[in-house]
C-alpha cells in the first residue's frame, strides 16, 4: 500500500498515508495496552492452550467470542481504509448509508438492482 501509493512524494495533512499510520499506531498502541489487562492475557492463556486456561478457571467461550470480535473488527477497519484509499467509498458514504438504511431504503435514495427469475 505504502509503495503504489500516489501521495508518496506529497507530505500534507491531506495524505492518506499519513492519516493511515497515525489510525494503524493508535489501533497498535490500543492492543498492547488491552493485551496486557487480565481480560487480554485471558485472550492469550486461551489461545495458547484453552484446556489448561479452563483448568485456570478462565472463561474460554467468553475470551473466544471476545478474540473473534477484535480480529473482526480489525479486519473491518483494514478493509475500510482499503475501500477509502481506493476511492470505491468515502467518509460522507459511510454517514448517508446507515441513514438510508434506517430510512428503509426510500426509492431513490439507494439503488437496489431488481433481479427476476425471468430467462
Amino acid at each position: 500500500l505504502l509503495v503504489s501509493s500516489r501521495f508518496v512524494r506529497e507530505l500534507s495533512l491531506r495524505n492518506p498515508i499519513l492519516l493511515l499510520v497515525v489510525i494503524s499506531a493508535a489501533v497498535v498502541g490500543l492492543l498492547y495496552w488491552f493485551f496486557g489487562t487480565e481480560i487480554g492475557c485471558g485472550i492469550r492463556a486461551t489461545g495458547a492452550n484453552r484446556n489448561m486456561a479452563r483448568a485456570q478457571g478462565i472463561n474460554t467461550e467468553r475470551n473466544a467470542v471476545i478474540g473473534l470480535m477484535l480480529s473482526n473488527g480489525i479486519v473491518a477497519l483494514a478493509g475500510a481504509f482499503i475501500a477509502q484509499y481506493q476511492g470505491s467509498s468515502t467518509v460522507a458514504s459511510y454517514f448517508h448509508g446507515p441513514s438510508c438504511l434506517a430510512a428503509g431504503g426510500r426509492r431513490g435514495t439507494m439503488d437496489i438492482p431488481q433481479f427476476t427469475n425471468q430467462v
